[in-house]
């Protein structure tokens, strides 16, 4: 992607929310990617990232056993130990 194209989609506002693929190293933050599945039998979807902070983040799930009105949930996955215990 040409950096003029870039700009064409990144807001200029202050809004976009920047990481840091250091922070998804051992000791930090668990990767997710929308569509991973979480639970027994993977009964909830991830669909959304909700936030992040410095403990965690958070994303919106997808009960995927309600086959009638979805079902959603919030799944806040905090950030591993940086040390062993």
């Amino acid at each position: 992607m040409s950096p003029d194209l870039a700009l064409q989609f990144c807001p200029g506002d202050g809004s976009l929310e920047i990481e840091h693929i250091y922070d998804y190293e051992p000791g930090g933050h668990h990767p997710v990617r929308l569509g991973d599945t979480f639970g027994d039998a993977g009964r909830y979807r991830v669909i959304h990232k909700l936030g992040s902070g410095g403990f965690a983040t958070v994303w919106l799930c997808q009960d995927m056993t309600v086959t009638e009105t979805p079902g959603y949930w919030a799944l806040k996955i905090v950030v591993a130990a940086r040390r062993r215990i």
